[in-house]
């Protein structure tokens, strides 16, 4: 008969110190008070854009939806001969190509079936970029293999 009570006498003893613990001040929990942050006042980006003296991130937000890739070259672009390409590497994947040049201080980058000057970039057929003009003109420039170490350096202002 004592086992069936033990279960009911716990449960109204627990009962009665949780009704204690509620009613009684000092046991009380109180939320602390709060505490005000210090936050340092922000800047704004066009003001730390004109201390660095850049403003292509303002122009290029690089994480907007609405960035776009940079304008093409400028209509006075170099015409005519390749020679003065300076083919710095290639990029492959699978079977599409990316062509790195360089030409008067300026990167290039051509994916086969883009233009430079009036040079159609067909593709790449070995270690040869193979460029076309009109329909019969064939000009090909060599893909050199160089080390990293080897690759010129430019400073990044």
């Amino acid at each position: 008969m004592m086992s069936s009570r033990l279960p009911l006498v716990s449960a109204v003893v627990l009962a009665v110190a949780l009704a204690l613990a509620w009613m009684l001040p000092d046991l009380r929990w109180v939320a602390p008070a709060p505490l005000r942050p210090e936050i340092a006042p922000l800047t704004h980006p066009e003001a730390a854009a004109s201390a660095q003296g850049d403003g292509a991130a303002l122009a290029r937000p690089p994480f907007w939806a609405s960035r776009r890739p940079a304008p093409d070259a400028p209509a006075g672009a170099p015409a005519g001969n390749l020679a003065e390409l300076n083919v710095v590497g290639l990029i492959r994947q699978g079977k599409q190509a990316v062509l790195i040049a360089t030409h008067a201080d300026r990167t290039v980058r051509l994916t086969a079936g883009q233009s430079y000057a009036d040079w159609l970039f067909e593709g790449v057929e070995g270690d040869l970029a193979l460029f076309r003009r009109g329909d019969s003109e064939r000009q090909s420039l060599r893909i050199p293999r160089r080390r990293v170490d080897d690759l010129p350096h430019r400073e990044i202002k």
